[in-house]
């Protein structure tokens, strides 16, 4: 299992426990639940190695509620549709995550993308989708922990 380095500006109800160029993960820890922040341009492989260690973050954390945050996404990467939906989601789900709170709007770049994997996930993940981080927030707090 690999161990996360913590930055120095921590909190003890927040911890950056991944930094990558391209996201970042941070463990509310009051919450219990990991917000993943996506940013710039993503090629498939940094999309699928990112993917990878956040499912390590789910599995170190025991984390069950999880923001995917794709508000600052560049682009798409359209032919990863079927792996997220068929081979990570489901991956996903067995490491622990119950709820998962997906941050994209109607103006943001990977719309057509994130919808396509919505429709041809197949998880009992409850995955519900948001333009904001502050409903997202009141959301995930609303369900059980």
């Amino acid at each position: 299992m690999p161990t996360f380095a913590l930055a120095p500006e921590q909190t003890d109800t927040e911890k950056v426990i991944l930094a990558e160029k391209y996201f970042t993960v941070t463990h509310n820890i009051s919450e219990n639940w990991l917000y993943c922040k996506w940013k710039g341009e993503r090629t498939a492989e940094k999309l699928i190695k990112g993917a990878e260690q956040l499912l390590e973050c789910v599995k170190t954390t025991g984390c069950r509620k999880l923001i995917n945050d794709s508000s600052e996404l560049a682009q798409s990467v359209p032919d990863l549709v079927d792996w997220i939906a068929v081979n990570f989601a489901p991956r996903l789900q067995e490491a622990g995550i119950q709820y998962f709170a997906w941050i994209y709007n109607d103006q943001n770049k990977i719309k057509n993308f994130a919808d396509s994997v919505l429709s041809k996930e197949k998880s009992d993940i409850l995955v519900m989708v948001f333009d904001n981080l502050k409903t997202a927030e009141i959301w995930l707090g609303s369900v059980q922990k």
